[in-house]
């Protein structure tokens, strides 16, 4: 439910409030008079947004949706119209090839070449339809296609597009594939509601405003939020300290011999660690907040909590990490239990588990640690000590 939640806003919540208030904000006196120049310098910010964060896809559909709207300001778009049936199929088509675009190296020139491409096309889309209409009109209205695209505005031809977005937000956690998803029925949308264009305007700004949510939410995380643990980072823990009053305690956690698990099993098998180990952290109760410091180092704040009230959480983690094993699956084993069992030829594919422990260190405010900044360091010295007590335990600052 939680990542459902995540997925759907805020760019789901954006597209159900254009569906449902269209209709009294776009008959709006304020948006007929000023409506055409905001969307433009809205969907520019998106365009400027996205490249100062590098989000060529961002940046790519919002110029699009201004040029589109320029298109449709010059020519008309009515529902007979050449254009009208050409973008029921141009689309979708230019939707699912957003998704293949790069993100960076623009400079490169595989890479930039390829956004270069996509960006001129559209004077390559005028040029057909104005020099050569009767090759666009063959293709769009070939009587298969043409059915599909009238068909709910060519609701079918957004499958593709919105199901590769998907997969890719379910494989990576990218909140720019979570906008993006959201962003393509906005701009189905728009075309759905033609030839109103007041109604279309409303839609393919609420795709913009989309875009611009995601970029930003993305610039937050790179900012705040650490790429490998998917937890707070260590600048988020710089700020949630300063503003720290009162009585708090502070733990500093570090996992035992992580030196040992990455010159043995390799770098991506310490990863692997550093991500079970900071699930387990955040995991932590009593109202404990857990951030990445550093390395194989994290840190758990508890806010109005004393040091006393925040042990019995910090060792319940603790034992819990020590529990986990981690299993280092042998190269010869499935990821999934087969149906039927393998015949081996006398090997045994056997899995080895990796005994992960922590060492925890914790202070609180009050007496001499007056400043936040001070707790942290009586923490880590904490941590230290419960390191030369042999590890795997907790020790009081």
């Amino acid at each position: 439910m939680r990542s459902l939640l995540r997925f759907a806003f805020p760019g789901g919540f954006v597209l159900a409030a254009a569906a449902l208030f269209w209709r009294p904000v776009a008959a709006s006196d304020w948006m007929a008079s000023v409506g055409p120049l905001f969307a433009t310098l809205l969907w520019g910010l998106g365009v400027l947004l996205a490249l100062l964060f590098k989000q060529v896809r961002a940046a790519v559909i919002q110029g699009g949706l201004i040029l589109l709207w320029a298109a449709i300001g010059a020519v008309g778009l009515g529902d007979d119209a050449l254009l009208y049936r050409f973008l029921l199929v141009h689309l979708p088509l230019a939707a699912l090839l957003v998704l293949v675009l790069p993100q960076q190296g623009l400079l490169r020139a595989d890479k930039g070449l390829a956004v270069l491409v996509f960006v001129l096309h559209p004077a390559a889309v005028t040029l057909l339809l104005t020099s050569r209409p009767e090759w666009a009109a063959a293709v769009v209205d070939w009587p298969p296609l043409l059915w599909t695209a009238r068909l709910l505005a060519g609701a079918l031809l957004w499958l593709p597009a919105l199901a590769l977005a998907l997969w890719r937000w379910r494989r990576r956690g990218d909140v720019m594939d979570a906008g993006l998803f959201w962003a393509f029925p906005a701009v189905w949308l728009g075309l759905l509601w033609m030839p109103r264009l007041d109604a279309a305007r409303m839609a393919w700004l609420a795709g913009g405003v989309i875009l611009i949510l995601a970029v930003l939410e993305k610039a937050y995380r790179f900012a705040y939020r650490d790429e490998l643990t998917g937890i707070p980072s260590r600048r988020a823990m710089a700020e949630q300290v300063e503003s720290l009053g009162g009585q708090f305690a502070v733990a500093m956690v570090d996992i035992d011999h992580f030196k040992a698990i990455n010159d043995t099993y390799g770098h991506a098998v310490g990863d692997q660690v550093l991500r079970k180990v900071a699930s387990r952290v955040e995991a932590v109760g009593g109202g404990g907040k857990a951030f990445r410091y550093g390395g194989e180092e994290f840190a758990v704040l508890f806010p109005g909590k004393t040091r006393r009230e925040a042990i019995p959480h910090l060792q319940a983690m603790r034992q819990a990490v020590e529990k986990d094993l981690f299993v280092l699956r042998h190269w010869t084993r499935p990821s999934k239990q087969p149906k039927r069992p393998m015949k081996t030829s006398g090997r045994k594919a056997s899995s080895q588990n990796i005994k992960v422990t922590v060492s925890v260190g914790v202070a609180e405010s009050g007496g001499e640690l007056a400043a936040p900044h001070e707790v942290v360091k009586a923490a880590d010295k904490a941590l230290y000590r419960a390191k030369d007590a042999g590890r795997n335990c907790l020790v009081t600052g």
